[in-house]
């Protein structure tokens, strides 16, 4: 899973994008299930210089991954 800025006046334009993964599948529920070796965002909440990441895993589990920008 990798993320994108894309252009507040043009959404066609990408202004830049991640070059390695910032989630990728390593734990068992991420690895198997009806979709194995899969995760995939569904919601970003940022606070507090906080982001929480809900992610689904193999498509039958939620996670949430915690990232600080400081």
């Amino acid at each position: 899973m990798g993320a994108v800025l894309f252009a507040r006046d043009d959404p066609t334009r990408v202004i830049t994008r991640t070059e390695v993964p910032l989630l990728e599948p390593s734990e068992d529920w991420e690895l198997r299930g009806r979709v194995p070796r899969v995760v995939f965002a569904s919601a970003l909440v940022v606070n507090d210089g906080h982001w929480y990441l809900y992610y689904g895993g193999a498509d039958r589990c939620v996670g949430l991954a915690l990232f600080s920008t400081e």
